[in-house]
């Protein structure tokens, strides 16, 4: 049995997300990373766009765990939106005024390091550019492959707004289209018989 419904990504702000030893590590690269930023930033550049249109990823699958909810399926994409997420508040906190660092929480079952790292980037991203995150977390990259996907990228995405005149312009666009993005919201409720 199961519940869907249609979730913004601010609705998940706040959430605590547990992502069992039996999923992958996270295994984005640079190619699944400008895929995702290229579509957002095109959407968000779509002159043709209604004010209620929204970017639809794909579903988002729960099991309720107390406090939390257990990432059936959807963590690779959901650590990806909390990483642009981040970066984007990093590189407008001074210009902005009242904006906070909004995010869910993300535990990885068995995986200290690599969930130390987001604790890492929430510290760092208050005070820190974007070059000196990188650099803060570059010793990190040989701890687990999971470390290195996260770590390379963070330096995509922020190679990804270099390349374009305004960096914060396009941290910006792409941060508009998060705020438009809706997840296809799936909770899993499993009842034992026995």
């Amino acid at each position: 049995m199961a519940t869907v419904e249609l979730k913004s990504i601010s609705e998940l702000f706040g959430l605590q997300f547990f992502i069992p030893s039996y999923q992958r590590g996270y295994r984005w690269t640079t190619v699944q990373v400008r895929e995702l930023l290229e579509d957002l930033y095109d959407f968000s550049d779509d002159n043709k766009r209604e004010d209620d249109d929204y970017y639809c990823l794909q579903p988002v699958i729960v099991k309720g765990r107390g406090e939390q909810w257990e990432l059936v399926d959807g963590q690779q994409r959901l650590t990806a939106i909390w990483l642009l997420s981040a970066l984007y508040y990093c590189s407008n906190r001074d210009d902005e005024i009242n904006l906070e660092h909004q995010k869910y929480e993300l535990e990885y079952e068995g995986k200290p390091i690599f969930t130390e790292l987001f604790s890492l980037i929430s510290k760092y991203v208050q005070d820190d550019t974007m070059p000196a995150l990188i650099k803060h977390l570059d010793a990190y990259k040989e701890k687990s492959i999971d470390s290195r996907n996260l770590i390379e990228s963070i330096e995509y995405i922020a190679q990804f707004t270099r390349k374009n005149k305004r960096p914060k312009g396009v941290l910006a666009k792409i941060f508009e289209a998060i705020n438009s993005i809706k997840i296809i919201w799936y909770v899993f409720i499993f009842h034992c018989p026995i």
